[in-house]
């Protein structure tokens, strides 16, 4: 990536001021967007694989469209308290309590341990986006 190559980066950005390289300015540039592409498509398809799976066990836990949605609320929201799916999602809150403990079982998502205010991880997801 361009961060990390800072050194080139810069070295190849001088080449244009100084010998009016543009051609090897643009290869560079060029480059280093395509190997970003290639990167975010599989980050990408990494995480569609992983919402599969989880969405996979979770209906192995229970069958159910509530728990579907939960398991979606966990890629656009790994960190969350249950208060927030009860409100996004319109499922009461014994229903929301009751899956969220049945993923922690099943180690889908993770608890801070707290029994008060919990919140909770899709940790896998989180994993692969860091």
């Amino acid at each position: 990536s361009l961060v990390q190559d800072r050194f080139r980066y810069y070295t190849m950005l001088n080449e244009v001021r100084t010998h009016n390289d543009w051609n090897g300015w643009i290869k560079y540039i060029l480059h280093a967007a395509k190997n970003q592409c290639t990167k975010s498509i599989s980050l990408l398809d990494s995480i569609v694989l992983l919402h599969e799976k989880q969405q996979h066990e979770a209906k192995n836990l229970m069958n159910s469209s509530n728990m579907t949605s939960i398991v979606d609320a966990t890629f656009q929201h790994p960190i969350f308290q249950t208060s927030l799916l009860v409100s996004e999602l319109k499922i009461s809150s014994a229903t929301v309590n009751r899956y969220i403990n049945m993923l922690c079982e099943a180690k889908i998502i993770f608890s801070n341990g707290k029994t008060r205010n919990r919140t909770f991880y899709n940790s896998a997801l989180l994993d692969l986006i860091r």
